[in-house]
C-alpha cells in the first residue's frame, strides 16, 4: 500500500489573506494527519498553553520559518498550524 503524497482536502477553502494557501477543518486533518507534515508556527508557550498541539506536529515558529524553508519536504502536503490563520 503506498501512501499518497499529496492531498486534496475535501474541506479546503482559499485563505482570505494568503494567495494560493487554503485553510482546512480539524476533522479532515485528523482523517489525514498521518498522510501529512504537521508544522505548528505558535510560539512555545501556545505550543504548551491552554489549546496545547498535536502530537504529531514539529513546532517551527514563524519568525524561524524562512531558516528551516529548505528543509521542509517537497513531495508531501505540509500542513501549517496556527492560532488566527493570519
Amino acid at each position: 500500500m503506498s501512501i499518497q503524497k499529496f492531498i486534496d482536502f475535501s474541506s479546503k477553502t482559499p485563505n482570505p489573506n494568503f494567495s494560493g494557501v487554503f485553510d482546512i477543518s480539524p476533522e479532515d486533518l485528523r482523517a489525514n494527519k498521518a498522510q501529512v507534515k504537521i508544522i505548528d508556527v505558535r510560539r512555545p508557550d501556545e505550543w504548551v498553553g491552554e489549546f496545547g498541539h498535536i502530537p504529531e506536529a514539529e513546532l517551527m515558529t514563524l519568525d524561524t520559518l524562512p531558516d528551516h524553508i529548505d528543509g521542509l519536504p517537497k513531495d508531501q502536503t505540509i500542513v501549517f498550524v496556527c492560532r488566527s490563520g493570519a
